[in-house]
C-alpha cells in the first residue's frame, strides 16, 4: 500500500510543471473605496465629502510560484511587498500617509490565448492576506489620530501578457518576459480615524515580469 502511494505521488510530481516569476511595477492606491464619517458631536451626520483622498505614485513587486499539470491553467502562490502613498484632506487638517505591507497571494490562472507552447494572455483571480510592516503619517493642521490595522484581507484580479517564450541553451528551461496589470481590492477595513471614518487599503499595479520554467 505504501509503495503504491509513493508511486502515485512520484507520477503526480513528474507531471507537475513548475515556474517562478519575479515582478516589479508602479502602484497607485485605488481607495479608500468606502468611507463612513461620524460627526464628532454624534448628532449631525457629516458628508463623505468631508474627507478627500489623493494617491501618489508608488511601487510593488514580488515572487510568484506557478504550479501546472498540463491543463488550461495553473495555481499561483506568491509573496509580494506593496507601498501605499496617499494624502487625506479633512476640513481642518491634512495627512500624508506612507504604508508598507507584505502580501501572501493565492490565484487561479486561466489561459485566454495560447500560441504553440506559449500562454500569451492569461487571467488570474484569487485572494490575498496582507500584513502591515510599517506606517507613517505626516499631519498638518488640526491633529487627527489615524490607525492602520496590522493585517487585512482582500480579492485580486490580474491580466498578464507574455508575447515570447525563449528556450535556454543546454536544456536549462525557459524564460518568458511579460507585462501585467493587477488590481487589489481590500475587504476588511485597514484605515481608521478617531472621527469614525474607516476604509480598506486597495491598489492597482502595472509592471514588468520575468518568468522561469524548469525543463519539461
Amino acid at each position: 500500500m505504501g509503495a503504491a502511494f509513493c508511486t502515485l505521488a512520484a507520477v503526480a510530481w513528474a507531471e507537475l510543471r513548475l515556474g517562478i516569476t519575479v515582478n516589479e511595477g508602479v502602484s497607485v492606491m485605488g481607495g479608500p473605496l468606502r468611507s463612513h464619517m461620524a460627526s464628532p458631536d454624534g448628532i449631525t451626520g457629516a458628508s463623505v465629502d468631508a474627507i478627500t483622498t489623493a494617491s501618489r505614485l508608488s511601487h510593488s513587486g514580488g515572487v510568484i510560484v506557478h504550479l501546472e499539470r498540463g491543463g488550461p491553467g495553473s495555481l499561483d502562490l506568491g509573496l509580494e511587498y506593496v507601498q501605499y502613498r496617499f494624502d487625506l484632506d479633512y476640513e481642518f487638517g491634512h495627512a500624508s500617509m506612507d504604508v508598507v505591507g507584505l502580501r501572501v497571494l493565492a490565484l487561479a490562472r486561466l489561459v485566454l490565448l495560447r500560441h504553440h507552447d506559449t500562454s500569451m494572455i492569461t487571467f488570474g483571480f484569487g485572494a490575498y492576506l496582507e500584513l502591515t510592516l510599517y506606517d507613517e503619517a505626516a499631519i498638518s493642521g488640526s491633529w487627527v489620530n489615524l490607525t492602520v490595522a496590522p493585517a487585512g484581507f482582500g480579492l485580486t484580479v490580474d491580466l498578464a501578457i507574455n508575447p515570447y517564450r525563449f528556450r535556454l541553451p543546454g536544456e536549462h528551461g525557459f524564460l518568458t518576459p511579460g507585462l501585467y496589470a493587477r488590481a487589489y481590492r481590500g475587504i476588511l477595513s485597514q484605515l481608521e480615524d478617531e472621527l469614525g471614518s474607516e476604509a480598506p487599503l486597495s491598489s492597482i499595479a502595472v509592471g514588468l515580469a520575468l518568468r522561469y520554467d524548469l525543463p519539461e
